[in-house]
């Protein structure tokens, strides 16, 4: 893990959104068709709320661009992947996705350079794309 935090681009508040999925074509495609068919019962409630099935709503993308943090948006084989060294492995098994982390200010281990700030219900119970937008609002506090 060693200087695992130290390559990392992003500064202290740097938000961390975590989809509840995987990344790659085929699954790209199984997400799209499941909207389409059965969105009910889409496992993504991130997802829903800034994608359409065509492709990442506009009103969402003005937001995030008027954010006064940097943001990362990332499948969960993607955040596994980058984040395994600055998050312990016992975190990362526990994870119940959509979720939202946080850079740390201040950090002195690798270990707990990320704090989670949205967990998967409170994700999951914003209920339109302005109750998403005022939670992650709320985090920048």
């Amino acid at each position: 893990m060693g200087g695992a935090l130290k390559t990392l681009k992003y500064t202290a508040g740097h938000l961390v959104f975590v989809y509840n999925a995987d990344s790659g074509m085929l699954n790209l495609m199984k997400d799209i068709a499941h909207k389409l068919l059965s969105p009910a019962t889409y496992p993504c409630s991130l997802c829903d709320l800034t994608y359409s099935a065509f492709g990442e709503r506009r009103s969402w993308i003005r937001f995030r661009k008027a954010l006064p943090v940097s943001q990362q948006y990332l499948h969960i084989d993607e955040f596994v992947s980058q984040y395994s060294g600055v998050t312990s492995a016992a975190q990362l098994d526990t994870i119940q996705y959509p979720v939202i982390f946080r850079l740390r200010d201040n950090v002195e281990s690798e270990d707990n350079a990320l704090e989670l700030v949205a967990t998967k219900q409170q994700i999951d119970a914003c209920e339109s794309q302005n109750a998403l937008k005022s939670l992650v609002r709320s985090l920048l506090v």
